[in-house]
């Protein structure tokens, strides 16, 4: 009677492991490659967001000035390499770098940022 409550116990002991690792595997198999496209969508918005606020910067500058920048850098946008100021637009300095470091640019037909992915 012993030696078959020991057998039970083992052959009950290794389907519980077994059911665990089941259940923690598709856990892990759902749910972390969600958390990781999150962080890549997260990244994309942000790259997005910040494409469509200079976007919306250089048409209140437009709006206010009568024409685009032709060019930028961090402290200032330049038409015919005149650099003005950009102290309302922005004051802590255009962001010249997207959020993976690659430099910004501005298409000189239509006067706003040269979209690109990562």
């Amino acid at each position: 009677m012993l030696v078959k409550l020991k057998s039970f116990l083992i052959r009950f002991w290794r389907l519980e492991v077994a059911l665990a690792v089941l259940l923690s595997s598709l856990v892990f198999g759902i749910f972390v490659p969600e958390f990781m496209m999150e962080g890549q969508l997260c990244y994309v918005q942000r790259h997005d967001s910040l494409v469509q606020s200079i976007n919306n910067q250089i048409d209140l500058f437009k709006v206010n000035h009568g024409y685009k920048p032709n060019a930028m850098n961090e402290s200032a946008w330049h038409v015919d390499d005149s650099p003005l100021s950009t102290q309302y637009y922005f004051p802590k300095g255009v962001p010249s770098y997207c959020p993976n470091g690659q430099k910004w640019e501005l298409n000189s037909e239509t006067g706003y940022l040269i979209p690109h992915r990562h």
